[in-house]
């Protein structure tokens, strides 16, 4: 197969050009390659792009490395190769899944799954483990990430460290405790898994001091206490007022 310079000239696709800024042409989809980490091709997406080049073909070439992975515009691609039209790249050496994480930022952004999904594929053992929590215990993306323990690293938050594939599980049999001990209180107080009362939960239970088996059974009588709260600090104040109930020695939950 020919591979087609927009000059005109025309170069063998078996000798894989490497010039950077030229813009080339083909039809050999074979030559090109989803790279590994990418998002899901989202088919409605596809839909949309093939109408729109049947009425007016003013798409950018997609980019691509040295390998023929695909670094920008898989999309756009899949779109042409579905309509039998020439494919029209630029190769960028030295790119791969980094690039496409930032030039994707610039676009259609990335959601939690498509960052979640990229690192599971490059192997990344915790991300795996967010995974399977996340479905099994059904919190959210910010709580499961608390809750696993993924703030450690500087002064980062949960969410960055996680897009930026630095997401780390602190003590495992410690987050399955947790999870289980939250889903616990569920039998008595139906607000368990709102944000501020998973953090105020996994706050008090670092406190050497918290006994969680003393707040559960003090909580089966007292949960509508924890009505109209919303932030962290004020379900740790309702905490610790249901935790200290006819207690001669007082607990400090607060912070």
């Amino acid at each position: 197969m020919i591979a087609t310079m927009t000059n005109g000239a025309t170069v063998p696709t078996a000798t894989k050009p490497t010039n950077k800024g030229g813009v080339m042409s083909t039809k050999d989809y074979a030559l090109f390659q989803i790279i590994s980490g990418n998002r899901k091709i989202d088919k409605k997406h596809v839909e949309k792009l093939k109408a729109s080049i049947k009425d007016n073909d003013l798409f950018n070439p997609i980019l691509v490395n040295e390998d023929y992975q695909i670094i920008d515009g898989q999309h756009r691609f899949t779109a042409l190769h579905q309509l039998g039209m020439p494919i029209k790249y630029m190769v960028v050496p030295g790119y791969g899944i980094k690039q496409v994480q930032l030039l994707n930022t610039h676009s259609k952004n990335w959601s939690v799954d498509d960052y979640m999904e990229c690192y599971i594929s490059q192997g990344i053992k915790d991300y795996q483990t967010y995974k399977e929590f996340r479905q099994s215990y059904g919190f959210t993306h910010q709580q499961t990430l608390e809750i696993l323990g993924a703030g450690k690293i500087g002064d980062k938050n949960y969410s960055r460290v996680f897009r930026e594939g630095q997401f780390k599980i602190g003590d495992l049999n410690k987050a399955v405790d947790t999870f289980q001990k939250i889903n616990a209180l569920g039998k008595h107080y139906d607000g368990y898994k709102r944000r501020g009362f998973v953090s105020a939960i996994v706050a008090c239970l670092k406190n050497k001091k918290f006994d969680f088996e003393v707040f559960e059974s003090k909580l089966v009588y007292q949960s509508r206490k924890l009505a109209g709260c919303a932030s962290t600090e004020q379900y740790l104040a309702v905490i610790e007022e249901v935790y200290n109930y006819k207690s001669r020695a007082k607990v400090s939950l607060k912070y």
